[in-house]
């Protein structure tokens, strides 16, 4: 990262509200590589995205909060001092709280928010589904439950596992918190999901279980017309925090379709993810969700083909609608540190299913493969084939930063401070048996 130096009226500049380096980092790499500068803001100064050679400054403002305006305040302050070309709300909180927020934003063109109406729809599972179901569209058995006489009400006739999804995923309580969909194998689990779930959002969704793996279409539109479409496949998913390693395929003409019909319902414009569950052997498939912002996997389209921050560059700051996309089908990409942890919680829960209970509690429920695919998949880290979210030959720092960042995590689980043997000591207490690399 360097510092901000004279700055001329042909700059090329852009403004990245984010806290992902999954997201973050191919933003600023797609445009830095074509000599758009990116500025930082909402980001930790730890991660690995900081360190990008694409990256110019890190400004510090104050986080987002719902009853709050002290960041309102500040980042407007920050749009009037900076003539950015384009500011990108790349996470799913910071969309959140621009769009609840849009009226302190509108005069600021470079703003990219998306129409009320695909927010509003996106950020409401069960407003998504009845749009999708509206559409013919197929989408899950599901009800919302809003209180305890409901839930119990529906849990008479109720048939397990069953999906409970809170209404929002974003937790307006913590900053960095998240609303995790959670399972319930029983009637006691339910209702022990439905206080925790609760706790930070109003409604949840009662779905049924349905089978497959889950299916990712990432896409551009603008005023409802698709211009850049990919599709991937989850290889390793957990149950809250996307897939940590995964493969491009070609487009399904029935999930392109789908898509079709809900962006061009939404006049969307934008970049978004529609999220579908895929049953190969049925041949059944389901809509999941719609998120209305850049995705975790987004390396993985960069990788292949689909430059999609570059071409929403192109589109809301040049106004190009004509875009010559062949992606690669086949590329794999993993995200080095969540998939060891991935790896870790699938050895768990494959020698102890009890230990999906409370790996859900953190959205660290992972898929089921077998252990020769586990293996085999791992294997192909040290071929060299697959790509890294994090490493790229022109911009090595967030990687080695990255691999420092996973050493130290591991060192202190493996060797603690005396401070820490100390207090297990006096307390009693052992080891917990867990390999947090956060």
């Amino acid at each position: 990262m360097t510092d901000i130096t004279d700055r001329t009226k042909t700059e090329k500049t852009v403004l990245v509200l984010g806290n992902d380096a999954r997201i973050v980092l191919p933003i600023v790499r797609s445009l830095g590589r074509r000599g758009i500068i990116a500025d930082l803001a909402w980001c930790p100064a730890e991660s690995p995205a900081v360190r990008s050679r694409y990256v110019r400054h890190l400004h510090q403002i104050a986080q987002p909060e719902n009853n709050d305006d002290l960041w309102i305040a500040e980042l407007r302050e920050l749009l009037q001092t900076h003539c950015y070309e384009l500011v990108i709300p790349a996470t799913e909180r910071f969309v959140y709280f621009l769009q609840t927020h849009r009226d302190a934003f509108e005069e600021f063109e470079s703003v990219h928010l998306i129409n009320d109406e695909a927010f509003q729809t996106a950020f409401d599972k069960m407003r998504s589904w009845d749009l999708a179901d509206s559409l013919s569209v197929p989408v899950p058995d599901s009800r919302v439950c809003s209180s305890v006489d409901e839930l119990n009400g529906f849990l008479q006739s109720a048939s397990y596992p069953l999906i409970l999804k809170p209404d929002c995923s974003v937790n307006l309580n913590h900053t960095s918190g998240k609303n995790y969909v959670m399972t319930a194998f029983c009637e006691e689990q339910a209702l022990q999901i439905f206080e925790k779930i609760t706790r930070n959002c109003s409604r949840i969704h009662l779905q049924s279980l349905v089978s497959g793996v889950g299916v990712g279409v990432g896409f551009l539109a603008n005023k409802g017309e698709l211009l850049v479409i990919h599709q991937h496949r989850r290889l390793h998913e957990t149950s809250g925090h996307g897939s940590t390693y995964r493969r491009s395929v070609p487009v399904s003409p029935e999930l392109h379709q789908a898509t079709a019909k809900i962006v061009k319902h939404l006049n969307y414009t934008g970049v978004g993810m529609a999220e579908y569950r895929v049953d190969d052997q049925s041949g059944q498939w389901w809509f999941m969700e719609l998120n209305a912002r850049f995705w975790g996997s987004l390396p993985l389209a960069v990788a292949a083909g689909a430059d999609f921050p570059l071409h929403l560059y192109e589109l809301l700051v040049e106004a190009q609608t004509k875009f010559d996309v062949h992606y690669r089908p086949g590329v794999r990409c993993r995200n080095l540190r969540n998939d060891l942890r991935w790896n870790w919680h699938w050895l768990q829960q494959y020698f102890n299913p009890r230990a999906v209970v409370s790996a859900q509690q953190s959205g660290w429920k992972v898929n089921s493969i077998s252990f020769t695919q586990c293996a085999l998949d791992w294997l192909r880290l040290f071929t060299f084939r697959d790509h890294q979210d994090l490493f790229a030959l022109d911009d090595l720092s967030p990687a080695i930063w990255e691999a420092r960042q996973i050493c130290g995590s591991l060192r202190r689980k493996i060797i603690p401070d005396n401070r820490s043997t100390v207090a297990r000591v006096v307390t009693g207490k052992g080891m917990i048996g867990s390999c947090d690399l956060r």
